[in-house]
């Protein structure tokens, strides 16, 4: 989220689940102005049986901006 309160989705390419060991990890390098919030999240809290993800994540990013 950036300081003036634009929430945006990073795109990181696919890669292995983190905590899964022997495999090769990627690196995205990302600049963020001052003042901005990196939000983390697991599919478990995005995810609901029944429910569409993408609408899940915009719920996820419309109350971030509250």
């Amino acid at each position: 989220m950036d300081p003036d309160g634009t929430v945006r989705l990073l795109q990181p390419p696919p890669g292995t689940p983190l905590g899964v060991g022997g495999t090769h990890f990627a690196t995205t390098d990302l600049t963020l102005p001052p003042g901005s919030l990196l939000v983390r999240y697991t599919d478990g809290l995005v995810e609901a049986r029944g429910s569409d993800i993408d609408e899940r994540l915009a719920d996820l990013t419309r109350l971030l901006t509250e």
